[in-house]
């Protein structure tokens, strides 16, 4: 009598894996941007690009108090 080589394992699906997956443009950019943000925490380029974010912000603080005064 042959010998079974592979078990077969009937598992219920996991809640991940039943959720409809999202399709389309939509699930590119998303993946996309994750992707983008991802390596640029992870690189050394992160003060280069927080500075001018940062520069901006106080810039437009000042306005409003300037606009306010």
């Amino acid at each position: 009598m042959p010998s079974l080589r592979f078990k077969i394992v009937i598992a219920k699906k996991s809640d991940k894996q039943t959720r409809p997956e999202m399709h389309g443009l939509f699930q590119r950019m998303k993946r996309g941007v994750q992707t983008y943000l991802r390596s640029l925490f992870n690189s050394d380029a992160l003060p280069y690009f927080l500075a001018p974010v940062i520069f901006l912000a106080m810039m437009y603080l000042e306005w409003l108090y300037l606009l306010v005064l």
